[in-house]
């Protein structure tokens, strides 16, 4: 007996939406389907892309004593260009391409994971900073060889210098302005960012309703942790206010209310004191490159990708006096699911009875597949109820 299955996906907003990862092709069939639709009005702007672009090629070699696998899988990054990303082969070769022309500093970590050097680790054992690196338009920049070295860590301790109400110490904001290398204090006060290339960083420790506080010079050294001591965080004097979505749709997941758009252009609703006179925002903490605006109580932001995400915006004075980041999170979900298989186990097309099992794999790259329903006839499928998508 032949069995004809019909499948539509929803996503259904009174349900958890933050347990599927998204899928590497659904979100390269999302952004097919965007570049077909929009290639009338970005044919010129793409084309201008590929003349101006360049690359990065080179190849890692291990540390002295470290397996070969250690060089297999290894991420690349830029500092302040999150969309220039690459890994290298089994063998440490790796080549990126469509970089824009620019003095880079390039980021090598080692996927532990990946390459069955440890467990689960979240922190590379090995990496690189490059500095200085100069791409230049239409051309490929050889790095050359270089060996990976052991990383190091930074650890310290936040405190209040003036704290009256006797607030918690945890959750206090440390990192790398332009890396993905953040961590929070514990209850302590303390903190660790580990899986550090060698190199001299610079530090920015935040929490909001204090002032902001940036380090320089802070110098990483091989397999070693480096102290940078007590970071003592001062109320802010700076203009207080807030930050609204307008128009939000709301869902509970996981016992816990949280903000959706349909739109990845975000309307916004800004509060702030009588002090205020600019502001800034970003989707990311360090408002790296943003410049200070008039104060509005309307704005907008708009969004590259579908998923998670996060606007900050933060407050000055005409004393230049500045305000801790406010922020506010949410989903970001303008297309629909992707089913990216579905069949009767092991393929099977004929069966000897009338139950059978289902293996379907679909994907959303905004909130997540949360329901599903599904029937053996297309007249069917339409009185058929959602379930919670597994």
């Amino acid at each position: 007996m032949k069995i004809l299955l019909v499948i539509i996906l929803s996503i259904s907003l009174s349900l958890s939406c933050e347990e599927e990862e998204p899928q590497a092709d659904s979100q390269s069939a999302i952004v097919a389907a965007d570049e077909e639709e929009t290639a009338d009005e970005s044919t010129e702007d793409t084309n201008q892309s590929v003349v101006l672009a360049g690359s990065l090629s080179g190849v890692i070699s291990p540390k002295d004593g470290a397996p070969l696998e250690s060089v297999a899988n290894a991420k690349i990054s830029v500092e302040n260009r999150p969309e220039i990303t690459g890994t290298t082969d089994e063998n440490g070769n790796y080549e990126v391409s469509a970089v824009l022309p620019g003095t880079l500093t390039v980021y090598v970590e080692s996927n532990d994971a990946g390459a069955n050097l440890t467990s689960g680790s979240s922190a590379s054992k090995y990496g690189l900073k490059l500095n200085d690196i100069l791409v230049k338009a239409g051309e490929t920049t050889d790095i050359g060889e270089q060996v990976f070295l052991e990383t190091g860590s930074i650890k310290g301790l936040v405190d209040f210098h003036q704290n009256p109400n006797n607030l918690d110490l945890i959750g206090s904001e440390v990192f790398i302005p332009g890396t993905s290398w953040i961590a929070k204090t514990d209850a302590s006060g303390s903190f660790s960012l580990k899986g550090i290339p060698v190199g001299e960083y610079s530090l920015r420790a935040q929490k909001d309703g204090f002032a902001v506080v940036d380090l320089e010079k802070i110098d990483v050294l091989e397999g070693e942790a480096t102290d940078i001591g007590i970071i003592s965080l001062s109320l802010s004097n700076g203009p207080e206010g807030s930050i609204d979505i307008v128009e939000d749709l709301s869902f509970e997941a996981n016992g816990e209310s949280n903000k959706l758009v349909k739109s990845r252009t975000v309307q916004l609703k800004l509060h702030f004191d009588s002090d205020a006179a600019l502001m800034k925002i970003s989707d990311e903490p360090s408002f790296l490159n943003k410049q200070w605006v008039a104060v509005s109580k309307d704005a907008s932001w708009e969004f590259e990708s579908d998923g998670l995400k996060k606007i900050y915006v933060k407050y000055s004075d005409l004393n230049g006096l500045e305000s801790s980041p406010f922020s506010v999170e949410l989903y970001v979900d303008t297309q629909d699911p992707v089913m990216d298989s579905i069949s009767i186990v092991n393929g099977w097309e004929i069966v000897a009875t009338t139950d059978v099992f289902i293996e379907n794999v679909s994907s959303d790259s905004g909130s997540g597949v949360a329901s599903i329903r599904f029937a053996n006839s297309e007249a069917a499928l339409a009185q058929a109820s959602f379930v919670p998508y597994s």
